[in-house]
C-alpha cells in the first residue's frame, strides 16, 4: 500500500464503470505527473446473461508507454488479467478498449500501471 499511497491519496480519480446499472465497477487513480496509475476492477453479484462494459482508461499521457501488471495475485495462482506485464502506449489504452477480464461473482483485481522510460 505504501508504494501506491501517493497515487491513491493525491492522484486524479476516474470512475470508469459505475456499479449502478452494471454487475461490475472500475475506478482508476492517476498521479499528477501521469507516470503511475492504479486500476481497481470489481465483479459484484454476476448473473447469467450479464454483459460487461470494456475498460477505456483515462488521464494517461498519450505519448508515454505503460507497463500493466496485476498486483493482487497469489503466488500459486495466475492472475485474471492475461496481458499482465505487457506494454502499451497511453494513446492505445485511452482509445482502445480493454475487454472485461474478471469471471464470476465477487471477484476483484488491481492493476498497477507504470510509465516505462
Amino acid at each position: 500500500y505504501k508504494r501506491l499511497e501517493p497515487v491513491i491519496n493525491f492522484g486524479a480519480l476516474y470512475r470508469l464503470v459505475a456499479p449502478y446499472h452494471n454487475s461490475s465497477a472500475a475506478l482508476q487513480y492517476v498521479s499528477e505527473d501521469k507516470k503511475k496509475a492504479v486500476l481497481f476492477a470489481y465483479n459484484l453479484n454476476v448473473q447469467a446473461g450479464d454483459v460487461f462494459p470494456p475498460l477505456k482508461l483515462e488521464g494517461l499521457d498519450a505519448t508515454k508507454k505503460y507497463a500493466l501488471k496485476e498486483i493482487n495475485v497469489d503466488d500459486e495462482n495466475q492472475g485474471a488479467f492475461k496481458n499482465s506485464g505487457k506494454i502499451y502506449s497511453g494513446d492505445f489504452l485511452m482509445k482502445v478498449d480493454i475487454q472485461w477480464y474478471l469471471q464470476g461473482s465477487l471477484k476483484s483485481t488491481v492493476l498497477e500501471i507504470k510509465a516505462v522510460e
